[in-house]
């Protein structure tokens, strides 16, 4: 399965790292996705938590880009 786009570009504008529970660490990034040159980026905000023994994005945290803003 081929993906419709060439090249994508990450830009971090924001990340905000929280303590949580059993040593964990909460992880909000927010952000933006430029997709094959074009000018108007896709807005993203990933979440993710890492916690003692291992990195782990929690379902139901990720929002879809039309969530964004």
């Amino acid at each position: 399965m081929a993906l419709p786009f060439q090249k994508v570009q990450h830009q971090i504008v924001k990340c905000d790292c929280q303590p949580s529970v059993n040593d964990g660490i909460v992880i909000f990034i927010t952000g933006n996705l430029l997709v094959d040159d074009n000018a108007n980026p896709l807005k993203c905000k990933p979440q993710s938590f890492r916690c003692a023994d291992g990195f782990r994005v929690v379902p139901g945290l990720v929002q879809p880009p039309t969530a964004y803003f």
